[in-house]
């Protein structure tokens, strides 16, 4: 049985850099055990949390995550660039949502209803009209594209010396009459061409579609985990 009070930690990177200074554990911190509901800890300044707190009350269980500091540009990205950071997300939270086939649209195994379902729901509050997408639909994440692109697939287990099992899949991307069949990545600029190359170097260099891209991309429980990339 989970337990019934509300457990609220708070990091603050002005107090991550004061720890470092006094060569303190940076990461370690108090949490919080309150009542759900119970807002009499927050400041004046902190007012805009007294809404979410009082949300929490009847719920059977939760998270919440409130992000303050952010800077000018990053909130001019999330305004603005919508479709294309939850795109981003959905590539992050493929597997998570999809299940280990991912959304192969020729799987028959992520149609069966025994499977959980799981949604992940983004709302954007930046206007009178909330701008809504459930991750489960999009549909040009480059996970989903490299699933559905691919033409042949060869899966392969290792096993480490501490006895950590690794689960793996290539796909096979070939080139096909004049093109590619590597899916592109709308926001990944082309690697740029020296004017001084002869055509034969420079139709090879736009020819590689994966650029300078990782070769492998790592996932755990269904997410990826940031900078853990194979290049080589």
């Amino acid at each position: 049985m989970g337990s019934p009070d509300v457990h609220e930690l708070v990091l603050s990177n002005e107090e991550f850099q004061k720890k470092e200074q006094n060569k303190e554990d940076v990461y370690r911190g108090t949490i919080l055990n309150r009542t759900p509901g119970d807002f009499s800890h927050i400041t004046d300044d902190e007012h805009f949390l007294r809404s979410i707190i009082a949300e929490e009350t009847g719920e059977n269980s939760f998270t919440v995550v409130v992000i303050t500091g952010i800077c000018n540009e990053h909130i001019n990205y999330l305004k603005e660039d919508f479709d294309e950071w939850t795109r981003e997300l959905a590539h992050i939270y493929h597997y998570y949502i999809h299940g280990v086939n991912g959304n192969c649209k020729t799987s028959i195994f992520q149609r069966s209803d025994d499977l959980p379902r799981i949604d992940i729901l983004v709302t954007l509050y930046a206007s009178k009209s909330p701008r809504q997408m459930n991750l489960r639909d999009v549909e040009d994440d480059m996970q989903t594209l490299f699933i559905n692109a691919a033409k042949d697939t060869f899966e392969f287990r290792a096993e480490t010396s501490e006895k950590g099992i690794v689960e793996g899949i290539l796909r096979y991307h070939p080139f096909l009459y004049d093109r590619e069949t590597y899916p592109k990545d709308p926001y990944v600029k082309p690697a740029p061409v020296d004017d001084d190359d002869n055509d034969e170097r420079e139709a090879g260099a736009i020819g590689q579609a994966r650029g300078r891209r990782d070769i492998f991309e790592c996932f755990w429980n269904g997410r990826l985990i940031p900078y853990t990339t194979i290049s080589e």
